[in-house]
């Protein structure tokens, strides 16, 4: 392949989230995605793990991956999913599934310099609202919360709700090992950072990225 070229892989999500800390790249920094943006995805998500359960097809080797899109290291899907794998794991704490538990963690977390918890999407301004959803605890948005941050904890909440309408017990561990080993994004590799911002641009004026 010619030196400069744009490259793509395709990952599942336990690849993606399960390997490496990201941080965002300057033209990627706000969270902007809408309700109704979230609404659509997790519905697809949902529709797609509901139709493989109910064909009895949901662990056949057969079975197709979903596609969900190709990204620009790094984008709003990110977000999105770590948000969702955060309730997910909170969901199988409460239940005490514990490998969903394990596979969670694992796409959630990593630890940094003398053991701290951090998050797979490394962002400073965001450490102290996801650890409060890791742990447990309650949060209150700061009063110089940025429009990134405020936009994050809706998010949350209405993730929170979805699951809990469209989530049952017996069928979280499913979820969980669909969701990370089937779902599938494809990574744009750009050969610059300009040319990384050119191609995040086109991708947004089409759409939801």
């Amino acid at each position: 392949m010619a030196a400069g070229a744009i490259q793509g892989d395709a990952f599942d999500l336990k690849e993606l989230f399960g390997q490496a800390r990201y941080q965002i790249e300057y033209y990627q920094r706000e969270y902007a995605w809408s309700a109704q943006d979230v609404s659509t995805l997790l519905e697809d998500l949902f529709e797609a793990f509901e139709t493989l359960q109910s064909q009895g097809r949901l662990h056949s080797r057969d079975a197709e991956g979903f596609f969900l899109g190709p990204f620009v290291y790094v984008q709003q899907r990110f977000t999105t999913l770590h948000l969702l794998f955060l309730h997910l794991f909170r969901a199988a704490v409460g239940w005490k599934q514990r490998d969903a538990v394990s596979k969670l963690e694992r796409v959630i977390t990593d630890f940094g310099p003398g053991n701290r918890l951090m998050f797979r999407l490394d962002i400073d301004e965001r450490q102290d609202a996801l650890e409060a959803l890791y742990r447990d605890r309650f949060y209150e948005l700061p009063p110089q919360a940025s429009l990134s941050v405020r936009n994050l904890h809706e998010r949350s909440r209405q993730i929170a709700d979805l699951l809990e309408e469209r989530l049952e017990a017996e069928q979280c561990p499913q979820f969980v090992d669909w969701l990370l080993s089937k779902v599938v994004l494809v990574g744009i590799r750009a050969p610059s950072r300009d040319s990384g911002f050119r191609i995040f641009e086109s991708m947004n004026d089409r759409g939801p990225a």
